[in-house]
């Protein structure tokens, strides 16, 4: 699994590339405004199995919030994607049950 923090001006948001799921990954969270209160998490895609299975895919569900992913980024995660070994037998059995 990768994760990778991707800068934008108001929300906090990660991406990446889940291999036992097979798919890309988005979290996009606004952070507390104290230590008082908890970061709230405002969208969340690809963690359910091959949710999101292109680069182009996460991109597209990115711009609904208006990020941008690098292109150094977006190379790795091409990469993350094309070196992913998928899940394990193990893996591949408990899906069944999500």
């Amino acid at each position: 699994m990768s994760r990778y923090y991707v800068d934008h001006p108001t929300y906090d948001v990660y991406v990446g590339w889940d291999d036992p799921l097979e798919t890309f990954l988005l979290s996009v969270v606004k952070p507390a405004p104290n230590n008082h209160s908890e970061d709230e998490e405002v969208f969340s895609a690809g963690f359910t199995p091959k949710e999101i299975t292109t680069v182009g895919g996460l991109q597209k569900v990115c711009s609904r919030y208006q990020v941008e992913m690098p292109q150094d980024l977006v190379e790795r995660l091409g990469e993350d994607l094309d070196n992913g070994e998928g899940p394990t037998p193990l893996q591949s059995w408990a899906r069944r049950f999500f």
